[in-house]
């Protein structure tokens, strides 16, 4: 086995143990470094097969013989250019939360400095970001997607602008006419004090030609039978806050 050398490397308190082997590159110990953050012996062993079968993790590890108290041993280690992502993408569980809160709150702060890091490294400029779409492909997925968008919004717009025309060339159905003629006949009612009254008798025709003839002005119909669907709600309210107005 080649000739290495030990090296500690400070994280957040805690000192890790690296590795550093005879081309100068360094590599770090990952169930020690497990072991000093916190973990105990199945969850470092858990994170070193994690490494293993990571497609891309698995690409920095390696094993180096090192010194021990129990002699010369095998040590799984993972090279530095690797030590971020893996630290990134340590999931922080419920159940380590409750265990190793301490862990957990080291990793996460750094997890979240990661997170800022990339994004400045990967998203700080327009040019940054232009360059990792490209390199993702992602480019000209996403100007065919903004099409694609475009294309639904003005198909969108089309279509209501149609309904829109079919409304307004609609009138309203006989359940609505109905309502109308109701609302109208409380109305006038309740100005000239009850369908009952000798007020109503007297003027009932008066008031109900006059509520007509406004409610032509304002809603440009014929006939309230011929109401648009879209003015009906509007209409509603006008018969109910109607006065009688002097011709």
């Amino acid at each position: 086995m080649n000739e290495v050398e030990t090296k500690e490397i400070p994280f957040y308190g805690d000192t890790l143990l690296g590795v550093k082997d005879e081309d100068g590159e360094v590599w770090l110990a990952i169930r020690s470094t497990c072991i000093q953050l916190g973990f105990n012996e199945r969850r470092a062993r858990a994170q070193r097969e994690k490494i293993q079968a990571d497609k891309v993790l698995s690409k920095g590890g390696r094993n180096f013989g090192l010194l021990t108290a129990g002699g010369k041993q095998e040590t799984f280690c993972l090279h530095e250019t690797y030590v971020p992502l893996w630290l990134a993408k340590i999931t922080l569980t419920k159940k380590m939360e409750e265990d190793i809160p301490n862990v957990v709150e080291k990793l996460e702060r750094y997890q979240l400095e990661a997170r800022d890091v990339l994004h400045r490294e990967m998203y700080g400029t327009e040019e940054q970001k232009e360059k990792l779409h490209n390199n993702l492909g992602l480019q000209g997925e996403i100007i065919q997607l903004k099409d694609a968008v475009d294309s639904v919004t003005e198909q969108l717009k089309d279509q209501t602008e149609r309904l829109d025309l079919v409304m307004d060339n609609m009138t309203i159905d006989t359940k609505k006419q109905s309502r109308i003629q109701k609302a109208a006949k409380e109305r006038v009612s309740e100005l000239l004090g009850g369908a009952h009254s000798g007020l109503y008798k007297a003027k009932g025709a008066l008031y109900f030609a006059n509520l007509w003839h406004q409610f032509r002005e304002q809603f440009e119909c014929g006939t309230y039978k011929d109401l648009s669907p879209n003015d009906f709600d509007d209409a509603m309210s006008f018969i109910q806050s109607w006065t009688y107005v002097e011709r």
